[in-house]
């Protein structure tokens, strides 16, 4: 039996059949790459010409760069190893740009490059090299197939470029402006690097990334090295000065990766977001790595300074808090993590924290005025207060005076009774000194129903504490106690 040997390529490439994957990258951005590829040379000027017409497109793309193409294989040469992928700060990495690009020409289009080294052409007869050559730098010429959408999107992404400084870019003889950026930030963040068998391999990295401000009705873009890889949500361009993590198709980034630069983000930009940036989801999902400034001026913003935490076990507080204007924060607000970021810095406070229902048992630390120091109008007031309480309650509720100098903690408080206990306190400095010798049984009574009430309901605003009040009004009439 005959056998053929094919001596050198295990593999071939139906071209045709890989311009047509490549439609759904869109061409735009594939003919992108040689500018892409002058941005790491050592070029200083960049110019690009991009003309239509019948349903055709010429792209030119020069470059002053004294080296050129080292080696014209590299046009044609898929995945081979390239200088660029050892460098995270050069854009190339899989070698596979310019065969992209000489792909979607296949189809009625042609390719030239020219260089230092010499000029390959591709076109109907296939791939032809001579020793033609230039002074210095590349220059590419292209033509392939694209409609006036295309051709227009493409102008666009070559606009939205950050260029290198260092770098002049023209597009049809316009300069193309490098923009001022709104923060330059040093952060570490993962990256690809060449390991000792020459793959590609993931580390981290300290870089800088450059956030800029999107033109009016710009969606934010995710740049590496100035060329963009894919819109996202975020308020800024983030602009990445080293090889971003990417799929093969190098059109979108990982989950955990876009988490961190929304961290960054908000970490670095917080106290220039509005208050529409700040409900984002971008911000959401960052909030609970941010710093406790960020955090803290994202939740503030959103809620107010004066704002409360909605506390289940003080409903009334929580109640107040909204009579007083105050945002009153439930659970769902923000996640879990969020959530405990904001109670470790302290942010928020539980409205029963904030608000006080009720005075503490001892007023700012005063102690109630000893027995001994009673006046006999207070022991006859204590006495009265026996009685109405076991025919209400069931039980003598004790009796604590406080001076006129223990306060309330600025709120007037004529007297507290402790929640389902059995001490009601009468504080002097409201009630007045002489309180005691000068309150009426109408007068006491009103106080004592009210506080009394408190005995099984803590909360003013319900239902339950309205009725608990009339039973024991009611009750109170049968009562035969007599305060003089």
């Amino acid at each position: 039996m005959a056998t053929t040997n094919t001596p050198s390529n295990w593999l071939e490439v139906d071209i045709k059949g890989f311009a047509q994957i490549l439609r759904n990258k869109g061409i735009s951005r594939i003919a992108l790459e040689p500018i892409s590829n002058a941005f790491d040379t050592e070029a200083t000027e960049v110019e690009v010409t991009f003309v239509q017409g019948g349903g055709l497109a010429t792209l030119v793309v020069k470059d002053d760069d004294p080296n050129g193409f080292a080696d014209l294989r590299d046009a044609y040469m898929l995945f081979a190893p390239s200088k660029r992928r050892e460098d995270p700060t050069k854009r190339g990495r899989f070698g596979q740009g310019e065969k992209e690009l000489i792909a979607v020409c296949f189809n009625g289009g042609k390719v030239e490059v020219q260089s230092t080294t010499g000029t390959i052409v591709f076109d109907r007869e296939g791939r032809t090299r001579t020793k033609v050559k230039t002074e210095t730098g590349t220059a590419l010429v292209a033509t392939f197939k694209c409609n006036q959408a295309q051709g227009a999107e493409f102008e666009t992404l070559v606009r939205s470029l950050i260029v290198p400084e260092g770098i002049k870019l023209t597009l049809n003889g316009d300069i193309v402006d490098r923009p001022t950026p709104v923060k330059v930030v040093r952060e570490t963040l993962p990256t690809k690097i060449v390991d000792d068998e020459g793959n590609l391999a993931d580390t981290r990295r300290l870089t800088n990334i450059e956030l800029y401000e999107p033109a009016s009705g710009e969606t934010a873009l995710i740049y590496e090295l100035g060329v963009p890889v894919v819109e996202h949500d975020g308020r800024w361009h983030i602009n990445v000065m080293q090889k971003v993590p990417l799929n093969s198709q190098r059109d979108n980034v990982t989950r955990s990766y876009l988490k961190k630069l929304r961290e960054i983000m908000l970490n670095e930009t917080h106290d220039l977001l509005t208050s529409v940036d700040m409900k984002s989801a971008w911000v959401t999902e960052a909030l609970p790595n941010a710093t406790e400034e960020a955090l803290r001026e994202v939740v503030e913003s959103i809620h107010g300074k004066d704002a409360v935490v909605w506390d289940p076990s003080n409903i009334e507080a929580s109640q107040r808090a909204l009579a007083q204007g105050r945002s009153v924060v439930k659970g769902n607000a923000f996640t879990v993590d969020t959530w405990s970021r904001i109670r470790e810095h302290k942010i928020f406070k539980p409205a029963g924290q904030v608000i006080q229902t009720k005075p503490s048992s001892s007023p700012d630390g005063i102690p109630p005025i000893p027995r001994e120091q009673w006046t006999p109008d207070m022991e006859n007031v204590e006495r009265y207060v026996h009685e109405v309480g076991e025919h209400l309650l069931g039980f003598k509720p004790e009796v604590n005076y406080f001076p006129t100098n223990c306060g309330t903690g600025g709120k007037r408080f004529d007297a507290s009774f402790t929640y389902r206990g059995r001490t009601i306190s009468f504080y002097l400095r409201h009630l007045g000194r002489n309180w005691p010798s000068k309150v009426t049984e109408v007068e006491l009574d009103e106080l004592l129903i009210h506080e009394f009430t408190h005995h099984t309901h803590d909360e003013h605003f319900t239902d339950g504490f309205l009725h608990k009040l009339a039973e024991l009004g009611a009750k109170l009439r049968s009562c035969k106690a007599r305060l003089r």
